[in-house]
């Protein structure tokens, strides 16, 4: 085989090995995993794929047990979105992750509650008792304000750390007075006779679930964040409008379709245009509303103080 030949055949390999290379670019970007624990905010992604097929080609929704759980996977690459309360945001970028808020998901308006047995009928008769709390920087922050705004501190009172599994096991195995929860807990509770002495309602805008992304996946993947999100606003509609969405979220959440609605009731899951009403003006109404919960936070020892909050929001995404 002469050197002429030998030139051409090298050329021809490199040819083939640019355009594998070339094939393998060209190919289509794996659907965006999201990952998120039970709570009806964060349903837009599960109720999208019951009812759109075509969703699964841009998403994958996956549940979790706990917030601990969802960070620690999103931490190690596992998930790409991930649903989260403003806090918990605040706290993984305080660990150092260099995170996005993309989307609102919801504004919690009496879904996040203090629960106490029959008897007990204000926060200031919890004097001396026993109060079951998660360890996370909710249910730190809504036992705060609740005691703030009667007046108290947490000396008052005797914390139990408990997790969200085991919220209403702790209430009927008689070991505490009362639970810091939210749905579907809630409504499992009050089935058992619970009373509720304190809601979201009684903090108008302060707990807040965002759609959270790390900054490089913007830059990496525009145009399938664009369809995420857009498919997301697609599921709040069907939640808002379809009661075979309520039947198919009370069978993930071991509720019935009323009990489902009825825990809407204590929810609002912003459309596009409140969506781009936090984002406008550099996300204002939303950033003074992260200054906040980082003062209760670092007050609170959960987190050091001076996070970025300017650099926390893109809300490029919901602009059409």
């Amino acid at each position: 085989m002469d050197g002429r030949t030998l030139k051409k055949l090298g050329l021809l390999s490199l040819a083939i090995l640019f355009a594998g290379i070339a094939a393998c670019d060209d190919a289509p970007e794996r659907p965006l995993r999201f990952g998120s624990t039970l709570w009806p905010g964060y349903e837009p992604p599960f109720i999208i794929n019951d009812f759109n097929p075509e969703a699964a080609e841009t998403l994958t929704p996956i549940q979790f047990l706990s917030a601990t759980e969802v960070i620690q996977a999103f931490r190690n690459g596992s998930l790409d979105v991930v649903g989260l309360t403003l806090d918990e945001t605040i706290t993984l970028q305080a660990m150092g992750a260099d995170v996005t808020v993309i989307l609102i998901a919801d504004i919690s308006n009496g879904g996040d509650v203090i629960l106490a047995r029959p008897g007990i009928t204000s926060i200031k008769e919890l004097t001396g008792k026993k109060v079951a709390v998660e360890t996370t920087a909710l249910g730190a922050f809504i036992l705060t304000r609740a005691l703030e705004k009667n007046g108290m501190d947490s000396q008052e009172i005797l914390p139990v750390l408990t997790t969200s599994m085991r919220m209403v096991s702790t209430y009927t195995d008689g070991e505490v007075d009362a639970v810091v929860t939210y749905e579907p807990h809630r409504t499992k509770l009050l089935r058992l006779g619970a009373k509720e002495v304190f809601t979201s309602k009684d903090m108008p805008g302060e707990i807040i679930d965002v759609v959270v992304v790390d900054r490089t996946l913007i830059e990496k993947r525009p145009e399938d964040l664009k369809k995420f999100v857009d498919l997301w606003l697609e599921g709040v509609a069907i939640i808002n409008t379809s009661k075979q969405a309520d039947e198919l979220i009370a069978s993930r959440h071991q509720l019935s379709a009323e009990e489902v609605r009825s825990s809407y009731q204590g929810l609002i899951l912003p459309d596009r245009a409140a969506n781009k009403d936090f984002f406008k003006d550099d996300a204002v109404k939303i950033t003074a509303l992260t200054k906040r919960l980082e003062k209760v936070l670092s007050e609170n020892k959960l987190i050091q103080p001076d996070i970025k909050t300017d650099q926390l929001f893109d809300g490029q995404f919901v602009m059409e």
